[in-house]
């Protein structure tokens, strides 16, 4: 964890490598999730497109699929992104449990 008591547990990006969604962990045990794109106006930083912060999940698993749902680039990509999804949530289920 952070100072903030925040950890990005993982940072799912597009193909092109423009758009990524952080998962992050939050002291307190829940998840949420926020968007962000990388254009070459921006220095190639990242900025924050979409922030989900205010609604929080009580898993990592619950934060994944509502990121799914809601982020209309990742919904078309994931069923290429499937098998590491079900990796990611592998590795979350045992983050969760060492770090909360």
């Amino acid at each position: 964890m952070s100072a903030t008591g925040k950890a990005v547990v993982t940072s799912i990006e597009d193909a092109f490598r423009e758009r990524c969604v952080d998962i992050i962990a939050q002291v307190d045990g829940t998840f949420v999730f926020k968007e962000f794109r990388r254009d070459a106006e921006d220095a190639g930083r990242w900025t924050l497109v979409a922030d989900y912060g205010g609604i929080t999940y009580p898993s990592f698993a619950a934060a994944h699929s509502a990121a799914i749902e809601r982020v209309a680039w990742l919904a078309a990509e994931a069923p290429t992104i499937g098998k590491f999804s079900v990796l990611l949530l592998k590795v979350a289920a045992v983050w969760q449990e060492q770090f909360t």
